[in-house]
């Protein structure tokens, strides 16, 4: 049974303790600084002869890791997996789905001050900014912990005499998610594990700015028991993957965050039905003004 949904509280960083702590784990962020991250189709690890570079923007000059470069056939091969993962999550019974959330966010939570700690070196973020950005992903991973089995339950109807309504929401199938890199962590999971909780698969494309920090997310992802090919980690260029992946004619539907320029681009291509497509996608668009 899950805990009641209770915001997570910002850390103090006057108290020396909790400044000490975030320290602490900086210095052990700094000690990994150079991973490498892979893409992850179906839970396994897919290395690439070329790769994305990450580094501090702050300090240009210092490698925060690396990332396997996807192409169209990884994008390809990632909708399969979704697709693959579907049938089983789908099934799985809402409260399993809502605890396997919840329990990426407290892993989150467990390690939140190093997930702020490489928002640091990979976004330039301050401490409270980083800080803040963790809490709103532990956030999302409890609220939408709490929607899953919110969302089980029928869907109240109009009766009339004579008539027995039903009425239940269904999940759509595999997705795709793209993120910002102005909010590594808190936006690339909400727009995750949303639809994971209610039964959908996703394809999730990090901003190439901060690969480390989604890769990160996967990996406790992992840790908590999502199962393989539920979410599938797809780094690479925007222009080479981006429109594979939103003109797929088994792209269900599309979350992304970004510029409008690129957001106006997704939601013409979106739009048009490709051969075998056999429904209209959905677009979900957050876009700047600028």
């Amino acid at each position: 049974m899950l805990k009641p949904y209770v915001s997570e509280a910002y850390s103090d960083f006057s108290d020396p303790a909790v400044a000490a702590a975030y320290r602490r784990s900086q210095s052990v962020v700094e000690s990994q600084l150079g991973v490498h991250c892979p893409i992850v189709i179906g839970g396994s690890p897919v290395n690439t002869a070329d790769v994305i570079t990450s580094v501090n923007p702050a300090r240009p000059d210092q490698v925060v890791g690396t990332a396997a470069s996807a192409t169209p056939a990884h994008a390809e091969s990632a909708i399969a997996a979704a697709w693959s993962a579907f049938g089983d999550w789908a099934a799985t019974p809402a409260h399993q789905r809502a605890e396997t959330i919840h329990r990426i966010g407290d892993l989150i939570n467990e390690r939140r001050y190093e997930f702020a700690a490489w928002m640091t070196y990979e976004a330039g973020k301050n401490w409270a900014e980083a800080e803040a950005d963790t809490a709103e992903a532990i956030d999302f991973c409890r609220y939408y912990a709490h929607q899953a089995i919110a969302m089980a339950a029928p869907v109240p109807t109009a009766d009339f005499a004579g008539e027995s309504n039903e009425s239940w929401l269904q999940p759509l199938g595999a997705g795709v998610a793209i993120p910002p890199w102005n909010f590594p962590l808190a936006i690339l999971v909400g727009m995750a594990v949303g639809p994971v909780a209610a039964g959908n698969t996703i394809v999730l494309k990090p901003a190439s700015a901060t690969p480390v920090v989604g890769y990160k997310f996967m990996e406790v992802a992992i840790e908590a028991g999502i199962p393989p090919g539920v979410i599938n980690f797809l780094p690479g260029p925007g222009g080479e993957i981006g429109d594979t992946l939103v003109d797929h004619p088994r792209t269900r539907f599309i979350n992304f965050t970004g510029s409008k320029e690129v957001g106006l681009r997704i939601a013409e291509r979106s739009a048009k039905v490709h051969p075998g497509q056999k429904w209209l996608k959905r677009a979900f668009m957050e876009m700047g003004g600028k």
